[in-house]
């Protein structure tokens, strides 16, 4: 945190608290054409409670991590999403991309 590369986004309720929340992660990338940073901005980390759900939380944060992404520099950002956050990331105009997973021990990834 210290680096500026991990920041979080709180959506509070006065009397409740905390009811969303997220994070936008400058992680380290691998050099290739085109995309010149080396740092990708990673949404991750997105929860809203129960409760607060479908009332616009999880936009407005989202629109926020962009935002810093945006203002520092970069020119895309990219998060794996959960089945039940699709709505919400594809409302905002994320894409689906063809990302491949193999797993090497799939004992190992059970736990």
């Amino acid at each position: 945190m210290k680096k500026r590369k991990l920041l979080g986004l709180v959506a509070e309720v006065s009397d409740v608290g905390p009811v969303a929340s997220g994070c936008l992660w400058f992680q380290p990338d691998h050099p290739r054409p085109v995309i010149l940073e080396m740092d990708t901005p990673y949404i991750m980390s997105m929860y809203t409670e129960p409760a607060y759900r479908r009332k616009g939380l999880a936009t407005l944060i989202l629109r926020g991590l962009i935002d810093v992404a945006r203002k520092r520099g970069y020119a895309r950002v990219v998060l794996h999403a959960s089945r039940k956050g699709r709505r919400v990331y594809s409302k905002l105009g994320f894409a689906s991309t063809p990302e491949m997973r193999y797993y090497i021990d799939e004992e190992k990834h059970r736990h």
